[in-house]
């Protein structure tokens, strides 16, 4: 719209006695206005066009023009160094997973939690703090993989501050993100390279730091962390990116120095019921909940009756 508006105006005045005004025939600055706001796919095409235009185009000022225009996130602006980053931001950012990248749980299971609310189920509530449309977000990531092949998916796993040692968390956390990966079962499946997918396992350190964060630094998560609740957040990586640069939606700061689980350790250890860390069909996924009173014996003994929360 804005390159047939450009011409309609130059049509309009340019004498009709004058030969037909081709588009190489328009000032240099006007041909650069013109492709800075056409989408980025058609200023790839406008680009290759004719050297002439290549040569005005491929101006660093014009990259920085094609920044500013698009009102890029403060976090990604030094991340765009090239025509593919700035264009598979694009992608993410139409996908909504810069808005919200977090898939929520039923509290203390390792369930995702449904996108309907079932009127009909007195325990179905939902609170401020619970994360919804965790399906249809992940189907429209599904949909970007699908796209675009040099991008990957990492799946970062949280448990909430409610878990009764760290221990237990890490586990859980594993089974959250193996939730997660069997909603992408099918692309899964229809895929050659496996190391797409990427999960990091992270207990709940990432929890109780969010949890800390100040009310006057706020983050989305620290709500959600200090009710003890957990998550999993989805990000999009570039392949072959050696820098490692491209990690959309970029990790908050209250990650930083924080390690996650070391997940190569899952296939050589076991879990105490003896069944192989890596086998997620282990698990039992549901936990049950259990907010009653303890009685001594059980209070002081292993906590095979501590609530896993989160």
């Amino acid at each position: 719209m804005h390159l047939y508006n450009s011409i309609l105006f130059f049509s309009l005045v340019v004498p009709r006695s004058m030969p037909p005004l081709q588009l190489l025939d328009l000032p240099d600055e006007v041909l650069v206005l013109i492709a800075t706001t056409l989408p980025l796919r058609d200023f790839v095409h406008f680009h290759s066009t004719n050297q002439k235009l290549r040569h005005h185009l491929s101006q660093l000022a014009v990259f920085q023009k094609l920044i500013t225009i698009r009102n890029i996130q403060a976090p990604y602006l030094a991340m765009m160094k090239s025509l593919e980053y700035l264009y598979y931001y694009e992608q993410v950012d139409a996908s909504g997973l810069l808005q919200e990248n977090r898939i929520g749980f039923d509290f203390g299971t390792a369930t995702i939690m449904s996108d309907e609310v079932d009127d009909d189920d007195s325990n179905d509530e939902r609170d401020e703090t619970d994360i919804q449309g965790s399906y249809a977000r992940m189907d429209r990531i599904k949909d970007v993989l699908r796209k675009h092949p040099r991008l990957s998916m990492i799946m970062d796993a949280h448990c909430g501050t409610a878990a009764p040692d760290h221990e237990i968390a890490n586990v859980f956390s594993v089974h959250r993100g193996y939730a997660v990966l069997e909603v992408f079962e099918e692309f899964i499946s229809e895929i050659p390279d496996l190391t797409r997918l990427t999960m990091r396992a992270w207990g709940k350190r990432i929890a109780e730091a969010a949890s800390a964060t100040t009310t006057t630094n706020n983050h989305p998560y620290s709500a959600l962390a200090r009710e003890g609740k957990g998550w999993v957040e989805l990000r999009i990586s570039l392949m072959e990116d050696s820098n490692g640069e491209f990690i959309v939606p970029a990790l908050p700061s209250f990650y930083d120095g924080v390690e996650p689980e070391n997940m190569d350790d899952w296939h050589m250890e076991e879990h105490s019921d003896g069944e192989d860390f890596d086998d997620p069909d282990g698990y039992d996924r549901e936990v049950i909940m259990d907010d009653s009173d303890d009685d001594d014996d059980d209070a002081e003994g292993d906590g095979e009756n501590e609530m896993i929360g989160g």
